[in-house]
């Protein structure tokens, strides 16, 4: 039993090591910590930025998606970078039925991420 145990440690220790001796682990992206809430307030869609850990970071916030008819929402924060509480309402993109909204971070490195996918 004492074999086994110590065969399977050498495995997995030596793929722990070969996976940073390759290079396998280069190229594997970190979720943003950011958080943004979308909501329907009337015929309006009013979105608003709440922070996170990547606040220092963030340079700016794009908005995209599609109202129930399909008409296309191409918006942004006004602030660049928002400031925490900044609100973003997009009037007249809600309706009764799905209206799906994407939210996309830009962070000052230059890379984008979507922070929010959500139907109101």
């Amino acid at each position: 039993m004492g074999h086994i145990l110590m065969v399977a440690v050498v495995v997995i220790l030596g793929a722990v090591i070969a996976v940073f001796a390759f290079g396998m682990a280069v190229g594997v992206t970190r979720t943003v910590a950011i958080a943004v809430t979308a909501q329907q307030q009337g015929d309006d869609i009013v979105l608003t930025y709440m922070g996170g850990e990547d606040n220092p970071s963030l340079h700016r916030l794009d908005v995209t998606g599609a109202e129930a008819d399909g008409t296309a929402i191409d918006d942004s924060f006004p602030n660049t970078p928002p400031a925490v509480g900044d609100t973003l309402r997009i009037a007249g993109a809600g309706s009764p039925e799905n209206d799906r909204v994407v939210v996309v971070a830009e962070l000052v490195d230059g890379s984008r991420q979507v922070v929010l996918d959500v139907v109101v």
